[in-house]
């Protein structure tokens, strides 16, 4: 992100196309952040922790042996979902920027 925004900064990304990168990156990267869900879906207007995709990590010595595997598999799920979302978001960065 920081070649991206040096580039932008100096003048050789074009500022349309720049708009555009910036736009993909915050409906790639702040779902990840604030919500549990995928897009179109709708969380419940609660109180949600950062990164919730991946919350449970913080509770499994909650979980007893009938839930900890039900956790485990959420936090696998949790886990493929922000790594899709970096991903995406460095290939949106690594077409312009390089």
């Amino acid at each position: 992100m920081e070649a991206f925004y040096s580039r932008v900064q100096a003048g050789s990304i074009d500022p349309k196309l720049a708009n555009r990168v910036i736009q993909d990156l915050a409906r790639i990267l702040v779902p990840i952040n604030f919500t549990r869900v995928n897009r179109f879906r709708h969380d419940p207007a609660l109180t949600i922790p950062p990164l919730p995709s991946i919350a449970v990590a913080a509770e499994l010595g909650n979980h007893g042996e009938a839930t900890l595997g039900f956790a485990k598999t959420q936090l696998v799920r949790g886990q493929n979902r922000l790594i899709s979302a970096l991903r995406e978001a460095r290939r949106q960065i690594d077409l312009v920027a390089g």
